[in-house]
């Protein structure tokens, strides 16, 4: 009977012993995508066609940018949607003309790098509309 207990104990470890399947931090997200936000985004619309927008966007980069290779530029249709990606450009880089993008009430500037994109960021609101006023004699 000792026997018998002693060969499934040891069995019951050897099973144990190749049950791994994954290491705790597997997902936790990566420690190298950057955490910062740019500053001060600023806009003017020199569009005068309604629902269209151009015009140079600027921004201040963060106070460290030792983790950040670019920024990226969406298009927003709320300020946390990325509903169109407008441009990327690189770390260094504090201003972007954009051209004619259509239908957007948000621009954001979002922090970047090879690893993923900053959860952290700043975005602007401008209003795009059109009023139509009826002309009456």
């Amino acid at each position: 009977m000792k026997k018998k207990n002693l060969v499934c104990v040891s069995a019951l470890c050897a099973l144990m012993s190749f049950s791994f399947v994954s290491c705790d931090d597997d997902n936790e997200p990566s420690l190298n995508i950057p955490n910062v936000s740019v500053t001060n985004v600023s806009f003017t619309d020199e569009n005068p066609e309604a629902l269209k927008v151009s015009g140079t966007l600027n921004w201040t980069a963060p106070s460290s940018v030792d983790n950040v290779t670019k920024y990226v530029i969406y298009g927003s249709s709320d300020g946390t949607a990325k509903d169109m990606k407008i441009a990327e450009v690189e770390v260094g880089t504090h201003s972007y003309a954009i051209t004619d993008v259509v239908n957007i009430g948000y621009l954001l500037v979002i922090a970047a790098n090879a690893e993923g994109e900053s959860s952290v960021y700043e975005y602007l609101c401008f209003l795009l509309f059109f009023i139509s006023f009826p002309i009456v004699d």
